[in-house]
Parts: C-alpha cells; sequence; structure tokens
C-alpha cells in the first residue's frame, strides 16, 4: 500500500512539475516574441553584395517590395546593413532600402574590404580600376568630374553610378576632392561622392589656389523645403565624421534654414531634430539654389 502512495506521489509531482515547465518555456516564448525584428524593405531594385561595397560582388538582388530580416551593420552609422536572403546573408546600402526597427539593437560586424572591383562593373571600367597608385574610387551616384578641385570649377565628364576610376591623388590632408583619370582626361571628384579602395594617404597633395565665386549671387532666404532622395543620415556637424542624430527616411520632406560656406551641408530641422544633411542627398522644393541660404556655424 506504502509503494502505492509513493508511486503516486511521485506520478503528481511529475506533473507538477512538467506544467511548470512547460509554463517556463511559454514564457521564454512570449519574451522572444516581444524582441522587435529589424527588418529593410527595397523601394526600388538593390543589390545585396558580398561585402559592405560597391566594390564587392553581388550575391543577389531584392525587387521593390521585397522584404529581408537585418541581422547586423557595418558600423556605428549602420552604413551598409547584412540581410538573409533566402539561404545566404548579403549587404545593402542602407540608403536604397526603407528600415523597419531600431538598427541600434543589432551588433556591429566588421569586413575587411578588398580593392578588386565587382563582377558587375563594365570591363573598360574594371581596366581603369587597375591603377599604379592602387588606389581607385567608386561612384556611389552620378558625380561630376571637374577641371579643379572646386563646385567652381568646370565639369570635365560624369562618373555613372558604379563606375570605377583610379585616383591619382588629393586635394588636402583631409581628402576633400581626389583627382581620378577617365577617358575624357583627369579631373577631380569630391569625395563624399565615391567608396574608396586602398588608402589615400598614400598619394601626393595638389594643391590648386581656390576658385571664387561667381559674382553674382542669388537673394538669400530663410528657409527652403527640401525632399531626402534616399535615407540619410542627420549628423550633429556638417562632417561625416560626426555623431549621427538620426536617420531620415527616403522622400521625407525637410525644412532647410542654412547652410555651411561651400553650400556642401545644409541645417534642417526634422521631427524636432536640428542637424546637417549633405545637400547632394537631397532635392530642393522651391527651385532654388543652396547658396541662397544664409552661411551658419
Amino acid at each position: 500500500m506504502r509503494v502505492k502512495v509513493t508511486s503516486i506521489i511521485l506520478a503528481i509531482c511529475l506533473m507538477f512539475w512538467g506544467a511548470i515547465s512547460a509554463s517556463a518555456q511559454d514564457a521564454d516564448a512570449d519574451t522572444e516574441d516581444t524582441t522587435e525584428e529589424v527588418t529593410v524593405q527595397a523601394y526600388r531594385a538593390v543589390n545585396v553584395r558580398s561585402a559592405p561595397s560597391v566594390g564587392s560582388s553581388i550575391l543577389a538582388q531584392l525587387n521593390p517590395g521585397d522584404n529581408a530580416p537585418v541581422l547586423a551593420r557595418s558600423s556605428e552609422g549602420s552604413d551598409w546593413l547584412l540581410i538573409q536572403v533566402d539561404d545566404q546573408q548579403g549587404w545593402v546600402a542602407f540608403f536604397v532600402v526603407v528600415v523597419s526597427g531600431d538598427l541600434s539593437t543589432l551588433p556591429i560586424e566588421e569586413v575587411e574590404l578588398t580593392p578588386e572591383a565587382s563582377a558587375d562593373i563594365l570591363d573598360e571600367d574594371a581596366a581603369l580600376a587597375l591603377a599604379p597608385s592602387g588606389v581607385s574610387a567608386i561612384a556611389f551616384r552620378r558625380a561630376n568630374v571637374r577641371l579643379l578641385p572646386s563646385t567652381n570649377s568646370e565639369v570635365v565628364t560624369i562618373l555613372e553610378r558604379g563606375t570605377v576610376a583610379p585616383v591619382l591623388a588629393r586635394s588636402d590632408e583631409d581628402n576633400g576632392w581626389v583627382q581620378v583619370e577617365t577617358e575624357q582626361g583627369v579631373g577631380w571628384v569630391a569625395y563624399y561622392l565615391v567608396t574608396i579602395n586602398g588608402d589615400l594617404d598614400d598619394l601626393p597633395i595638389i594643391e590648386h589656389e581656390p576658385i571664387p565665386a561667381p559674382t553674382a549671387t542669388p537673394a538669400l532666404v530663410n528657409a527652403l523645403t527640401v525632399a531626402a532622395r534616399y535615407n540619410i543620415n542627420l549628423r550633429t556637424e556638417p562632417t561625416l565624421a560626426s555623431d549621427t542624430i538620426m536617420v531620415v527616411p527616403f522622400e521625407s520632406e525637410i525644412i532647410a534654414d542654412g547652410r555651411d560656406e561651400d553650400a556642401r551641408w545644409i541645417r534642417v530641422s526634422y521631427e524636432d531634430q536640428v542637424g546637417w544633411l549633405l545637400a547632394a542627398l537631397v532635392t530642393t522644393q522651391d527651385d532654388v539654389d543652396f547658396s541662397a541660404l544664409p552661411v551658419v556655424n
């Protein structure tokens, strides 16, 4: 009789323990379900690359409207995002996708980049990339190549998105402009319009006298309405080295109330935040040049 009672008690204990374990697993599952997943959606055709660089090979492509989970980011500024596409992982540039979720919750995965040109670059561009200096520039959007390192200088040619060109020299210690070789001749392109493969510090500095701005200046305006051409980092200062306040989404309308001396950066207000955007990454809605804005510090 005592053995039978003991068996019954043991069975009840096991059932009770099983119920507790199941409840704990359900609680863990509920906790996991509440974790916000970070995803991206392509608003146009997007190349998924093997490394966080436009110079890396293409693994897959997202079509407009496609979604993918984000696994990691390339830096604090989240310039490139590591995503899962079917059974493989690859990188997409953050400014060509719409992000859902908090990127700051993702780990940073550093990748050592190689200078090789991507498989999708035209043969003639790939040949140009084999610069004697070992440094090349890849345009991540259409970029003017100018006769001298100044926006006031005449345009020699235009680098189309994805074009690779060997880099011969730089304009100063800050690498504001780089001298490139194209089929139309040698010229200068603004550093922020290209991705650099190689070490610019190994290249010579070629200094030029500043080109004065045109004497005819437009009437100043207090503010301009601009629209984001991509997802853009809103920064604390007019420099790529400054901290990112937030990401301004693609096609957002923003109010600009000032600029830096070169009209390369504009100061804007967005969602109660004030910061700086690269002028090249927005379009004006008022058909007025950014130089019409007042210079602010």
